[in-house]
């Protein structure tokens, strides 16, 4: 675990078993972050079956994200989401695995989603995978920085 400030908290998960998850709101991996100095990292091997695949999201300045996807993922909203919101707060998402989503609003039908909200704060996905929106409004691969106003 990295050292950081106080206050910092920080989120750490690995797996490596499949996962399936039921219910309307299901998600096969979620994690969030509140507050400055609290980064999330996420590492996965295993299978995931649920609404939404990896839903990762960091709230606070310097609370950048790291996705490590190489299992499969087949989701009925989206299939990997990574959204940071502070100044310093970048979002990496490397996949190698099978990521499809079938949903069917414009909101639920993309395979994998990196979105950095704030300054200083770049998105970088590397997909080596398949990445397939099967939806009517379907995306393979979306990448949003948004700077902060001036």
């Amino acid at each position: 675990m990295p050292l950081l400030s106080a206050g910092g908290s920080p989120v750490t998960i690995e797996n490596s078993g499949n996962i399936q998850a039921e219910g309307p709101t299901a998600f096969g991996i979620r994690a969030k972050a509140y507050g400055a100095n609290s980064p999330i990292s996420v590492t996965n091997s295993g299978d995931i079956d649920p609404v939404t695949g990896i839903d990762v999201r960091t709230y606070g300045d310097h609370s950048p994200i790291a996705v490590d996807n190489s299992g499969d993922v087949e989701a009925t909203q989206v299939g990997i989401l990574a959204l940071s919101d502070g100044a310093n707060s970048s979002v990496s998402i490397a996949n190698s695995g099978d990521v499809t989503t079938t949903g069917a609003s414009i909101y639920e039908s993309a395979a994998i989603i990196g979105v950095a909200s704030g300054a200083d704060s770049s998105v970088v996905i590397n997909n080596s995978g398949t990445a397939q929106g099967l939806g009517p409004f379907g995306v393979g691969v979306y990448a949003r920085p948004i700077p902060s106003p001036p």
